[in-house]
């Protein structure tokens, strides 16, 4: 006859065993941290470095009239991607991305209409004027391409039907 067992009866060590056992999985944890860490120190990161490297010079290149250092690269690679997570991930219709990137150009814009009133946290924070110029060029960048995405994500999915009167009327409309 079989009788059921819980796992703590499986296991049934003294507590110096317990102890050892506790001891023994933290310096095997330690050790795959720090075998993780080295990897990641000689082998991710000098690719990394290089990659960004590359994308610096490839942006420097391609606007010859900019100063484009690593860090600035660093910092729009990431905030694009923080964006792009932000309108993409578990996303069930395109409906909900045409609303994120609403959202999200409104969110975008309010650091951007604030930008002479930020002067004065950009110099409390030590800010130089080139690298707060720089932030607010790519948050109208952005700010930019999630309108876009937005109008023409809804002006697909809501199936517009202009007639070109409607759509010159609504340019002259916006242009001044």
């Amino acid at each position: 006859m079989h009788t059921k067992r819980s796992l703590l009866q499986c296991f049934t060590l003294a507590p110096p065993q317990w102890y050892g056992l506790i001891v023994a999985l933290t310096v095997a944890m330690w050790l795959a941290f720090r075998g993780a860490c080295l990897a990641l120190r000689f082998l991710l990161l000098p690719l990394l470095l290089c990659l960004v490297k590359c994308l610096a010079a490839l942006l420097r290149h391609l606007i010859p009239s900019r100063v484009i250092s690593e860090i600035e690269v660093v910092s729009v690679v990431v905030y694009v991607a923080a964006n792009a997570v932000c309108i993409g991930l578990y996303v069930n219709d395109p409906a909900e991305i045409a609303a994120r990137s609403g959202i999200l150009a409104t969110l975008n814009l309010v650091p951007l209409l604030l930008g002479a009133h930020l002067s004065d946290a950009a110099s409390f924070l030590k800010v130089t004027l080139r690298t707060q110029t720089a932030i607010h060029r790519w948050l109208g960048g952005m700010t930019l391409l999630e309108g876009l995405i937005h109008i023409v994500v809804l002006a697909v999915t809501t199936k517009l039907r202009w007639s070109a009167l409607e759509i010159c009327g609504t340019i002259v409309r916006l242009v001044p």
